[in-house]
């Protein structure tokens, strides 16, 4: 039992060092596949990663420590992992904000030009402002993977900017 409430925390450690060491070398080659950026989006300031990068050595250190039950080092050891793989996305995606030639990037969503199936609300947002349950700067988005993403952009000029170029990429 005692060996168990050491060796979770490591593996923990281990997976989030994989997962930091993952976005940093390999993910590049996904953008790159993206092409060319066509329209940059506003980029917004992600300031949760590093304090939240010290909130989860601490977790971490503190399940080293203390001893707990083992559902919860369990718990707080695949909480702390999933921490650092949202929060190292959200960072690089909030970066990366735009329109690219395959693809657009906004908001901390990630979708390429063959994932999307249609832009529902482009069919009745001209009839009236009242008809569209979606606000003006958010986007209606059907994929073929994920269902409907609703897409946000930070106003409604950046929005219409971003339509122009990516609504014929549905056929």
């Amino acid at each position: 039992m005692n060996f168990l409430h050491v060796c979770i925390p490591f593996i923990g450690i281990a997976a989030s060092i994989a997962i930091f060491l993952y976005h940093l070398f390999f993910e590049k080659t996904k953008f790159q596949k993206l092409g060319n950026c066509i329209l940059p989006l506003t980029q917004k300031k992600s300031r949760i990663l590093y304090p939240m990068l010290v909130f989860v050595c601490v977790i971490f250190a503190l399940l080293l420590v203390r001893r707990f039950s083992l559902f919860i080092t369990l718990i707080l050891s695949a909480t702390c992992v999933l921490a650092v793989e949202l929060g190292l996305r959200d960072y690089i995606l909030q970066r990366k904000g735009g329109v690219y030639e395959n693809g657009i990037i906004t908001a901390g969503r990630f979708l390429t030009k063959d994932e999307i199936v249609s832009f529902p609300t482009l069919a009745y947002e001209n009839d009236s402002p009242e008809a569209s349950s979606i606000p003006p700067e958010m986007l209606k988005t059907v994929t073929k993977n994920n269902g409907v993403i609703v897409l946000e952009f930070v106003n409604q000029e950046e929005r219409n900017s971003a339509v122009n170029l990516i609504k014929n990429w549905v056929e």
